[in-house]
């Protein structure tokens, strides 16, 4: 016969060492005193399932440790009687809500990963939490994942000014792949073992010929800048910048001796010890580019303009500050140029 015995005992510290003492296990009929079910102590339930003892602390009263006790009884004489119901002792798994994995994901990825690996892994996770109505990891499966990735191409892209309102596949199969990524890693599934193969999602990395603007275009873009728009924009187009490079471009970055622009990593702060701003470079991104003669000269002269606020900056706002709404004044350019939209992909590569 199984023994399905369930005792309570408390570690006591006595003369600086712990020991065990005797059962305190009430019987079954015996009603505990007020003083007795609120008394506080380290109570243990000791029992032996599966030929081995076994031992569990229960925090709480005395009284949380006598219905732990028999809660535990009665799973064990349910075992022998071949009755399986849940073990009491044994806390349910915890169900992990989309919004909380989320947080703990992007997080891990802004202590471990480049800042624009995080850029790219939060706008797919922040455009499925708004679009799913699931709320708990567990419940994301193949279809749901696969009808994001179709709702992406045609609702997808977030960029106000463009015509088409869709991703490309190649941009909703990467993000896609992200959702699948936060499924596997919160429920510790191994590689591979996501509700979506990697087969299924296709080419992630960009394929075919790079795409570049025409001269037609180029020569609109320019057209339609006024004459401080169109210093900058050359800027960005010359030595084929990337927006923060753009916007974080300073005085001592511009080396006329050289003829280049120094592309570095940087913390500002005023005179108070306030940050004023911190740019850091794209991984393995920091150097020095050749620029022309004549963009060179453009640029000193723009810089010595008396009409120029005194900013570390070569392009700022009114206040001396990083300009961080340009990716807006540059889609308001291209609107009026006629080309829908601006990529910076394809403006860098023209």
């Amino acid at each position: 016969m199984a023994n399905t015995t369930v005792s309570i005992r408390e570690r006591i510290k006595i003369e600086g060492r712990w020991r065990w003492s005797s059962n305190l296990r009430p019987a079954e009929e015996q009603k505990l005193t007020p003083c007795d079910a609120e008394r506080n102590g380290r109570f243990y339930l000791i029992w032996t399932e599966g030929g081995k003892k076994h031992e569990q602390r229960v925090k709480g009263n005395f009284e949380t440790a006598v219905k732990a006790a028999r809660a535990k009884e009665r799973h064990l004489e349910d075992a022998a009687d071949g009755f399986e119901r849940p073990d009491p002792l044994k806390k349910k798994a915890e169900r992990i809500t989309i919004a909380d994995a989320i947080e703990r994901r992007l997080h891990s990825i802004e202590v471990a990963f480049e800042h624009d690996t995080l850029k790219s892994h939060r706008q797919a996770l922040r455009q499925f939490q708004k679009w799913t109505r699931r709320r708990f990891v567990d419940e994301i499966d193949h279809d749901d994942l696969m009808e994001f990735r179709n709702w992406l191409m045609k609702h997808g892209n977030e960029h106000r000014f463009l015509k088409n309102p869709g991703n490309d596949k190649r941009t909703a199969n990467r993000k896609t792949s992200h959702v699948n990524q936060l499924v596997r890693i919160t429920l510790g599934l191994p590689e591979g073992k996501g509700p979506v193969k990697k087969s299924e999602l296709g080419k992630i990395k960009r394929a075919g010929p790079v795409k570049i603007y025409s001269a037609a275009q180029k020569g609109a873009f320019f057209r339609n800048c006024t004459p401080y728009e169109e210093l900058r924009f050359r800027t960005l187009y010359e030595p084929a910048f990337r927006k923060k490079e753009l916007v974080y471009l300073e005085k001592e970055d511009v080396l006329t001796d050289r003829q280049m622009l120094s592309v570095r990593s940087k913390t500002r702060y005023d005179e108070d010890g306030n940050l004023l701003y911190k740019y850091k470079a794209k991984a393995n991104s920091e150097r020095d580019v050749p620029i022309s003669k004549e963009l060179m000269e453009r640029i000193v002269a723009h810089m010595n303009d008396p009409r120029h606020l005194k900013s570390r900056l070569v392009f700022c706002t009114c206040t001396g500050r990083p300009d961080t709404h340009l990716w807006d004044k540059i889609q308001v350019i291209a609107k009026r140029a006629g080309m829908g939209g601006f990529d910076l992909k394809t403006f860098r590569a023209t």
